[in-house]
């Protein structure tokens, strides 16, 4: 079954599940800047360019356990520099490209809000995190938010979750306020970091 675009409403992100015994370990993923060339509201295939290490980060991902969900702002959306449908088609069509490549994304969770809407989902808010908790049973305790902006990395920790900062170019700053527990250079390093957080051998701040 195609998997589900979820389009996170302000009034959804109250997550008053019960914790059963098995809850899932997931890897929350931005998209733009982290997935993709950070090309300016990238809406159509002709500008959507994975980086080079995201087939291997994934993989290697999903091979030690853990699903992957993306939650993206879109304000694009809302300034109409394109539509609901437009982001949706290219969605899918990334599924289907990683797909090609033995990679499952369980769900894509995204914010069409402008900044001063004043929602519940837009990161550096944790609604779209809380939201994929709810409906998949995620332990947010045991899961990973990586990014390339501090946003991410704000929307992470107040989940719940362990974050990576991906700075690929070794030039983000940040308020000591908003740390990330680690630093990597690329998707595939930050995987490779996961790994060794799972087996207790991983520093903060780890770069590659």
């Amino acid at each position: 079954m195609e998997p589900l675009i979820r389009h996170a409403r302000d009034n959804v992100f109250i997550d008053k599940t019960p914790k059963p015994q098995h809850r899932e370990r997931a890897i929350f993923l931005d998209r733009d800047g982290t997935i993709n060339l950070d090309t300016g509201y990238c809406h159509k295939q002709a500008d959507f360019k994975l980086y080079p290490d995201v087939i291997d980060g994934m993989n290697l991902m999903i091979e030690n356990g853990y699903r992957l969900i993306v939650v993206t702002n879109q304000s694009g959306i809302g300034r109409h520099y394109y539509s609901h449908e437009d982001f949706i088609c290219l969605n899918s069509w990334m599924f289907e490209l990683l797909s090609n490549e033995g990679i499952d994304i369980m769900d894509t969770f995204y914010c069409p809000h402008l900044p001063s809407d004043g929602c519940l989902c837009r990161k550096p808010l944790p609604g779209m995190l809380l939201e994929a908790s709810r409906m998949y049973q995620i332990d947010l305790e045991r899961s990973f938010m990586i990014g390339d902006r501090m946003t991410d990395i704000s929307a992470g920790r107040s989940a719940g979750c362990e974050t990576i900062l991906l700075d690929r170019y070794k030039k983000i700053e940040y308020d000591v306020s908003v740390v990330p527990n680690y630093r990597a250079d690329g998707l595939l390093s930050a995987a490779e970091a996961i790994i060794l957080n799972k087996n207790g051998f991983m520093s903060p701040q780890v770069e590659s």
